[in-house]
């Protein structure tokens, strides 16, 4: 990871180092959606971009990402568990609890002049830091409520996972010169851990699992405000 990002911030002062740059501008991403988060209840966010374009035809992005709200409800998915033992069947609760913030590098290439409004295909990595938070608030033994039984007791449970998104887009910019619009949708795919085991290892033997997607949609409506340098 280490070397990822040290080779992402390398080609970005090259770039601002060496290519003419033209304009540059902040957005703000108001009303976006990522699948990779659905089952969480938690797909909808809000982010900060940097905007810089590069000659006639290309621009790049450096944003930042995180879901509309801190409200721990909007983000909360009850699933059941079962499992048979010689105590009769086993039933347990687990409320899962997902909140993220993203990095994200996009690059893109528009069809037209950067400048003057045109549609563009994208290419983007980032880096996701998610925290699961795994409740387990209900346990009954064959119908008898219980607080543990073998490995697992009620409590709340609380996992880091990072996550590395790759998005291919389609998107339009109007004229890149004060207020701008851009609106963008595309797919998303996850190059590292969407398969995560889930931790405490207690939780995982008996079924549960992490509940990202490996591909999914995304799309985003921005506005920002550019400035010709």
């Amino acid at each position: 990871m280490k070397i990822f990002l040290t080779r992402a911030i390398l080609v970005i002062s090259l770039l601002l180092n060496y290519t003419n740059v033209n304009s540059q501008g902040i957005r703000l991403d108001g009303i976006c959606y990522s699948g990779i988060n659905n089952h969480y209840s938690s797909a909808g966010y809000w982010g900060l971009s940097y905007d810089q374009n590069f000659g006639e035809k290309l621009s790049l992005s450096l944003s930042f990402r995180t879901p509309f709200s801190s409200n721990e409800g909007l983000y909360v998915n009850e699933v059941q568990y079962g499992f048979p033992s010689i105590d009769g069947d086993v039933h347990f609760t687990v409320y899962h609890i997902n909140d993220w913030q993203e990095f994200a590098y996009t690059s893109k290439y528009f069809f037209s002049d950067n400048s003057d409004g045109s549609y563009f295909v994208s290419s983007g990595i980032s880096l996701m830091l998610a925290t699961n938070t795994y409740n387990l608030n209900y346990l009954d033994v064959d119908g008898n409520s219980q607080s543990s039984y073998g490995d697992l007791a009620v409590g709340e449970y609380e996992q880091s996972i990072t996550l590395i998104p790759f998005a291919l887009d389609l998107g339009h910019r109007s004229e890149f010169d004060g207020f701008y619009l851009e609106y963008y949708v595309g797919a998303q795919f996850l190059l590292s851990g969407a398969n995560t085991e889930v931790e405490p290892a207690s939780l995982a033997n008996h079924g549960v699992e992490t509940r990202y997607s490996s591909a999914s949609i995304h799309a985003g409506l921005c506005l920002g405000f550019s400035w010709v340098k």
